[in-house]
């Protein structure tokens, strides 16, 4: 068992107040939601690697008329949900984003990764943006994703937590350039905007990608 999991477990009903103040250590989940764009009243996002569900919480205080399809390839999901945002959250554990496009349409107007691409490996990145991509169907596509810069202290100490905490031992950081470049491989016509995150809560930082 890893030791994220060992301190959930002992915590138990109290883990949620102290992950919320460890969470803080390296991001304020206010910031992300600020750099998410607005979008139409009755909207989906795609939360591709919802986890605990802690940074939907934030998203849906800012804009409470989306709804929300929560995906993680993990088995548990949703733990420090609201209970009053519940109902705006579809949750699907142990589900990948190519087994969740494949038994429905999904009807979504934007979809959304929190620090998930460092967590997957190099070779595989691609093929993930290309099934968030093809998700969409003919819809106008848009992504956004918040990842960390691999610089700094705040960063170093990120990774290390992943790597021994939460027991990814293969985490890697993937920068900005990197990201777009990327993005691009999979969406040659993607255009790109930056949002203010960088320089609001340095190392983390936000790009949105959309249709030409």
């Amino acid at each position: 068992m890893r030791v994220g999991q060992l301190a959930r477990r002992a915590l138990g009903p109290t883990f949620p107040v102290a992950g919320a103040a460890y969470r803080r250590v390296f991001v304020d989940i206010r910031n992300v939601a600020n750099a998410l764009p607005e979008l139409p009243p009755g909207s989906t996002l795609l939360d591709v690697g919802i986890g605990d569900g802690a940074i939907t919480n934030a998203i849906l205080d800012r804009q409470p008329d989306l709804e929300v399809i929560g995906i993680d390839t993990a088995p548990e999901i949703g733990g420090m949900l609201r209970p009053d945002l519940r109902d705006h959250v579809e949750l699907h554990p142990a589900t990948s984003v190519a087994e969740l496009a494949a038994s429905r349409t999904l009807a979504i107007s934007a979809a959304f990764l929190s620090d998930v691409l460092h967590h997957v490996p190099g070779d595989a990145r691609a093929g993930l943006i290309a099934d968030v991509l093809s998700a969409f169907g003919g819809a106008p596509r848009q992504l956004i994703v918040k990842e960390i810069i691999p610089q700094g202290p705040r960063s170093r100490a990120a990774f290390w937590v992943d790597r021994n905490i939460s027991g990814d031992r293969g985490a890697k950081a993937i920068g900005p350039t990197e990201l777009v470049s990327l993005v691009r491989s999979v969406w040659p016509t993607a255009q790109v905007q930056t949002t203010d995150l960088q320089q609001v809560d340095y190392p983390n930082y936000c790009l949105i990608f959309r249709e030409a």
